[in-house]
């Protein structure tokens, strides 16, 4: 014998009411795993946002770091100038310095040579102007 009427009814009320609570539990799970996907991608799109933000930075900073590269190099090459001309300063005053010293000497040399001239001048003269009184008086 096969199952009776009421056998039947029972069994399908308790499929019925499996097959609901299995459901419910299916969409309630669902909707947690919805819900958890909603907050995922909210975080991604943050994450998303911030990597932006930090490629910008670093593309600011690279062009900070090669801007100031190139005022070193700038402030290098004008350090570079600075002493070159303070060389150059420094050879053109020695070589005067050298030149004044030269002439110095030279002066020096020739100072006692030029006095005796002027005093065999000045002696000329005294002899013309004495002649040239006793011729006169």
């Amino acid at each position: 014998m096969g199952p009776q009427p009421q056998e039947m009814n029972e069994r399908q009320q308790i499929l019925a009411e499996a097959y609901s609570r299995s459901s419910r539990y299916i969409d309630a799970r669902t909707d947690a795993l919805g819900n958890r996907l909603e907050v995922v991608e909210q975080h991604m799109v943050r994450l998303e946002g911030n990597q932006q933000q930090m490629m910008l930075l670093l593309v600011q900073m690279q062009q900070q770091q090669r801007e100031m590269q190139q005022q070193m190099i700038q402030m290098q090459q004008e350090n570079r100038d600075g002493r070159a001309f303070q060389q150059m300063m420094f050879d053109t005053l020695k070589a005067f310095a050298i030149d004044i010293q030269k002439q110095i000497a030279h002066s020096s040399a020739a100072l006692p040579e030029q006095i005796n001239q002027m005093a065999v001048r000045f002696d000329r003269l005294e002899r013309r102007d004495a002649a040239e009184d006793a011729a006169q008086g």
